[in-house]
């Protein structure tokens, strides 16, 4: 988790431990090997050469526990226990809420972890198991089990009253000359490439994360931007939504590893996003 997370601290916080706990826990095995397995510097934390042969016996054991457990449960023919998911804010904000209310419903000894980054983060925290299931953006280079969710287009947001919030479609190349806020936190690669197919470029001042920001910084009229469908009931009364041309479109599936058996809870939660998807 340390090693997912680069971070003590936020190792800490999803483990819901003191970060000293994480410390001394991690002290405790590298005296038992009798090697170093992480040190930090300026960029982080990351593997020594040691910890870095080591790693997939790691991997291995965390993986072993996790089938016992699942042996376990189903033994005693209970649906219970954490379910891990990556996530990015579209699909956090607009499914999982519901989804997981339903899911406790039936199972309310069921414990949602929600993962949220970009849509590379997600990619490699299903890839390494740090999540049991993902929400990843098509199409993907990995080799995961896939099943579609749903597809949305991106529309522009601007402020009321901005020259582009007029009636109709707006094109592309409508949007290049303003100064853009950037996504950071998916659809950035789909942004781009479309940008590029028609030769143009954007004018990024603001890159960020949290759609928060983002809403926060078009109202300010510092930039505009595009955003998923899905975000777009969510935004404020200060803001215009408009389709653009051509259009942008995304799919959006669940993933899971296909070297991981499916534990009961995550094929719990799975039933429950396809129950309340949009459309």
């Amino acid at each position: 988790m340390v090693l997912d997370t680069g971070s003590f601290t936020e190792a800490a916080f999803r483990l819901n431990v003191a970060q000293s706990s994480v410390s001394h826990s991690l002290s405790r095995l590298e005296k038992h090997l009798g090697v170093r397995l992480l040190q930090r510097d300026r960029s982080g934390v990351r593997l020594t050469p040691q910890g870095e042969a080591l790693l997939p016996y790691f991997r291995s054991i965390a993986h072993g526990v996790t089938q016992l457990e699942l042996a376990a449960r189903q033994q005693q023919g209970e649906v219970s226990g954490k379910v891990k998911i990556g996530s990015f804010p579209s699909t956090s904000c607009r499914i999982l809420p519901r989804a997981i209310s339903l899911l406790k419903q039936q199972h309310p000894q069921v414990e949602v972890l929600i993962f949220e980054g970009t849509a590379s983060e997600v990619e490699r925290w299903l890839e390494n198991h740090t999540v049991d299931l993902a929400f990843v953006e098509l199409p993907t280079r990995s080799h995961f089990q896939l099943t579609a969710v749903f597809q949305d287009q991106l529309r522009l947001i601007v402020p009321h009253g901005h020259p582009l919030d007029v009636e109709g479609e707006i094109q592309l190349s409508q949007i290049a000359p303003f100064p853009y806020v950037l996504s950071k936190f998916g659809c950035e690669p789909l942004i781009r490439q479309a940008f590029s197919q028609q030769g143009l470029t954007l004018d990024v001042v603001y890159e960020v994360r949290d759609i928060t920001t983002l809403m926060a910084l078009v109202e300010e009229n510092i930039g505009v931007s595009l955003v998923p469908e899905l975000l777009v009931p969510h935004s404020t009364a200060a803001l215009a939504s408009l389709p653009v041309r051509p259009v942008i479109q995304r799919e959006v599936a669940l993933a899971r590893h296909p070297e991981v058996v499916q534990t009961p809870q995550s094929r719990a939660l799975a039933e429950q996003i396809f129950r309340v998807k949009p459309g």
